[in-house]
């Protein structure tokens, strides 16, 4: 999911993750309280919600948003590890 959010998968794999952000306010460039707002990918069926889109995108709203602002993969997987594994760093 850092790769879906930080545009670096191939354009292929990438159009099969829809950003619930891009959703909600497509074309709206107003300021809205809700554009901080986490949300949830809601899906229709039970087998829906064991695809990858959809758990991904809901595994991305757990993390903290501080492991989420990271430019770097490899910084970002070094924090990601330190939050699995107390203590570690």
């Amino acid at each position: 999911m850092f790769k879906v959010k930080n545009d670096l998968l191939p354009i292929r794999i990438a159009n099969h993750f829809e950003s619930v952000d891009s959703t909600l306010h497509s074309g709206n460039s107003y300021d809205l309280r809700s554009n901080n707002r986490t949300n949830r990918v809601v899906t229709r069926l039970i087998s829906s919600n064991k695809s990858i889109q959809v758990r991904g995108e809901n595994l991305w709203q757990e993390i903290p948003s501080i492991i989420k602002m990271n430019t770097s993969l490899n910084a970002f997987k070094r924090m990601t590890k330190c939050l699995l594994v107390e203590n570690y760093c």
